[in-house]
């Protein structure tokens, strides 16, 4: 059997068409975009703004009414939080039926998609998990509360079902490139546990295993959020070091953003001597000498060929090379299938398919270009 390849366009075609045939018994093709299908009110946010004006009305009448005291004022400050939750805890009540079925209808969303992956998959020769290291540790505390677990356990249940890539994702956290230019105030063993929360609740999606030229590979997505924009969508890669290492390197484009780990040694910066990669991307590690010998000249003018990219965060710690690419605001790899909206069309398909190949392009550039190992 002939394999195909998402990186070569004049394969694409057969592996569209794979994936529509993978979808169509789960879901009608949609003729409407699903972006725009996605921000579209639901009905869910009427009720979040609902429970939020009746929380401002009653506060300003209640704050009315208490005495201007020392009393009141404790009184005052107090019952703010109480009436904010209190509030959006009825507006979520009252929306728990909205709720149920959007959760429905995002896994039924949820497993075309993945049949789709799988059926690609399946046709190129790699190993395809839908959520690489299952569900987020905060959506598996909130499933076990007795509250959300008639929703939000079968949610969860889902991902842990559909998990695996648990060695490339827990690369990934020790890189901690989940976490970007973030200050965590404490003792010691408290930044530890904070940071290892954080990174337990970071979700993934999308990961494919593989080989690309005799090179191992894994790669998936996550998604980073944005309080007043759309979110980042960052693309992991996992390559084997061209060598067991014994510190760290860190290496970021200029726009980048340092990832934090809460145990790490300082890091120093490092000059590698070449003004023209030192335009482009900063170096940082514990260990000059092997800094110097994994970004020797050769490798240097190799990443500076390698495509521009917003934010680019490479660490190279013990047997692992992670990269981490940030993709433009808004931007969705391998969404075959959108999952808010539970919907699709020719241009998702064809679209999905070729983010796909594009990430093969970006194995191989990185591979050749960091000399990893075979």
């Amino acid at each position: 059997m002939t394999l195909l390849d998402p990186a070569r366009p004049e394969d694409r075609p057969s592996l569209e068409a794979i994936a529509r045939a993978a979808i169509t018994p789960d879901l009608p093709e949609s003729a409407a975009d699903p972006v725009t299908l996605a921000r579209k009110d639901n009905g869910l946010g009427r009720y979040i703004f609902s429970g939020f004006a009746f929380f401002v009305i009653s506060f300003i009448t209640l704050e009315t009414l208490i005495p201007n005291t020392v009393l009141g004022e404790v009184l005052t400050f107090m019952m703010f939080p109480v009436l904010f939750i209190a509030c959006m805890a009825a507006a979520l009540w009252l929306a728990r039926h909205k709720i149920a079925a959007l959760i429905l209808r995002s896994q039924r969303a949820f497993i075309a998609r993945a049949k789709a992956w799988l059926a690609i998959a399946n046709a190129t020769g790699v190993t395809y998990v839908p959520a690489p290291g299952g569900a987020p540790e905060g959506l598996r505390w909130l499933a076990k509360q007795k509250w959300a677990s008639a929703h939000l356990g079968p949610l969860a249940q889902m991902l842990d079902d559909h998990d695996g890539m648990d060695a490339a994702v827990a690369a990934a956290r020790e890189a901690g490139i989940f976490l970007r230019n973030m200050s965590v105030l404490g003792k010691p063993d408290e930044k530890a546990k904070l940071v290892q929360q954080l990174n337990q609740n970071q979700s993934t999606e999308d990961g494919f295993e593989g080989s690309r030229g005799g090179v191992r590979f894994s790669l998936f997505e996550w998604g980073e959020d944005q309080d007043d924009a759309p979110d980042i969508y960052h693309l992991v890669l996992v390559l084997t070091a061209p060598t067991r290492l014994q510190s760290v390197t860190q290496v970021r484009t200029r726009e980048g953003r340092w990832p934090l780990v809460a145990d790490q040694k300082p890091l120093a910066g490092i000059d590698l001597g070449a003004r023209t990669f030192s335009q482009r991307f900063d170096v940082r590690g514990q260990d000059q000498v092997e800094a110097r010998a994994l970004l020797n000249p050769a490798v240097m003018e190799r990443l500076l060929a390698v495509p521009e990219a917003e934010e680019i965060v490479i660490v190279a710690k013990g047997a692992h090379v992670v990269i981490d690419i940030a993709a433009d605001a808004g931007r969705n790899r391998f969404n075959l299938v959108d999952i808010s909206a539970a919907v699709w069309n020719d241009e998702t398909i064809k679209t999905g398919v070729a983010d796909f190949g594009e990430a093969l392009n970006l194995v191989d550039a990185f591979a050749h270009a960091l000399m990893v190992r075979a």
